[in-house]
């Protein structure tokens, strides 16, 4: 059944999202400070302000939504380092302003509230952010996990689609399309998952009518970055060596974790969509088949 519902965000994962519920025949209402994309209906608003919630409120008071996604940032995670506070009230208000009104929404979280010090994370384990940005949706987790029937979806790095901050796919892309070397860490490790197993993921939550109050989703294969980045420029046919590997202290993903690993025990739970994410290989493969793909020689 056809189900209306608001997308706050429209970022990476806000945004594709927002598409693929409109392809699967929802009704979607999105808000966010992004430029729309889709063909669903739009709504601005700057969540970081008090006439932002307030416009916030309205939209879902006016729609009512039948599921309702927080899929907003900030995201930036450097920024965040500098503008703690800031970052707490951007993640935790939207969510609080929610709340006052009844409203359960899924909130779409990060791997970042773990500090990295185990291998992986499942449901089970305990939150210990490391970082602002951790905090920050932390703040918000807390806030949804008061409320009856909300739903945290924790979703580690993402790849392959298209936001408005470059993702780090599409920053290794650039390295090899320019001919530049960067540093990348070998002691950083992930599960990056792509943006259509992602977004599956989410949609799966939306359509449940058992949501799960908490799920992990992140890719097959836990890999260092240095790696993933090798992956890629061998799948692209490049022939230099654009990466040159370093201790995660000395690159500019030094105030990421040094595991930002997700596995769930409940994703078998959730029926309907696919919930197998595919390996970097495929996902890779995906990326570079894009209307705009890395160049490759020739």
């Amino acid at each position: 059944m056809p189900l209306k519902v608001l997308v706050i965000g429209r970022g990476l994962i806000g945004g594709a999202l927002a598409e693929l519920l409109s392809r699967r025949g929802h009704q979607v209402l999105t808000t966010g400070q992004l430029v729309p994309v889709h063909r669903g209906i739009r709504r601005p608003a700057d969540l970081a302000t008090p006439r932002g919630l307030d416009a916030l409120v309205r939209s879902v008071r006016s729609y009512r939504p039948d599921a309702t996604v927080l899929a907003h940032g900030p995201t930036d995670v450097d920024w965040c380092e500098v503008q703690p506070r800031e970052a707490i009230e951007a993640h935790a208000q939207p969510a609080e302003a929610l709340a006052e009104i009844g409203v359960a929404p899924i909130l779409v979280s990060s791997d970042a509230v773990f500090d990295g010090s185990l291998p992986i994370y499942d449901e089970t384990d305990e939150t210990t952010p490391a970082n602002a940005y951790g905090y920050a949706k932390l703040a918000a987790e807390r806030v949804v996990a008061a409320v009856s029937g909300g739903s945290i979806v924790r979703v580690s790095v993402v790849y392959g689609g298209r936001g408005r901050r470059l993702t780090f796919a599409d920053q290794c892309a650039d390295a090899i399309r320019l001919g530049l070397a960067i540093k990348v860490p070998y002691d950083q490790f992930f599960t990056p998952v792509f943006i259509d197993d992602a977004c599956c993921a989410l949609t799966a939550v939306v359509e449940s009518r058992e949501r799960p109050d908490l799920l992990h989703v992140g890719g097959p294969e836990r890999i260092s970055r240095l790696d993933f980045a090798r992956l890629l420029e061998r799948l692209s046919g490049s022939a230099g060596e654009h990466f040159i590997a370093a201790p995660r202290a000395e690159t500019c993903w030094a105030s990421r974790s040094p595991n930002s690993c997700l596995r769930s025990t409940r994703a078998n739970q959730l029926r309907g969509l696919p919930l197998v994410p595919i390996d970097p290989a495929a996902g890779l493969a995906k990326l570079l088949d894009r209307p705009d793909p890395i160049s490759r020689p020739a």
